[in-house]
């Protein structure tokens, strides 16, 4: 028969090692954890660095045919003409401006004279 004792050691022996179990379950999580952000981390730059491939690969065939057909020429004249047209639109916002700003101008020069 058990005493009360051996009751209570056995119980304590049981306590002990379900903490040791408990405390080795949670250095195992941790390790695991640490594991996963490793590989979440090599998994980002390999991400990244294919990524950087891929815009390389694309810049590299845009070089190699430029706009499906279009030719080099062809656009630059695209390009200047949009230039220009958008060169005339600022020009003429110029002067706009400029009209509006001597009415003003004007307007003001009137109110000092007024008041003086």
């Amino acid at each position: 028969m058990m005493t009360r004792r051996m009751v209570m050691d056995y119980k304590d022996n049981q306590s002990m090692d379900l903490a040791d179990e408990i405390y080795s379950i949670k250095d195992t999580n941790i390790m695991l954890k640490k594991q996963l952000n490793d590989e979440r981390e090599r998994s980002k730059i390999l991400m990244t660095k294919v990524q950087k491939l891929s815009e390389d690969i694309k810049k590299s065939k845009e070089l190699i045919m430029p706009n499906k057909g279009v030719n080099a020429r062809e656009l630059a004249k695209k390009r200047d003409i949009e230039t220009e047209e958008l060169i005339k639109d600022l020009r003429k916002r110029v002067q706009d401006l400029t009209k509006a700003n001597n009415k003003l101008n004007s307007k003001v020069t009137t109110i000092a004279i007024i008041y003086i």
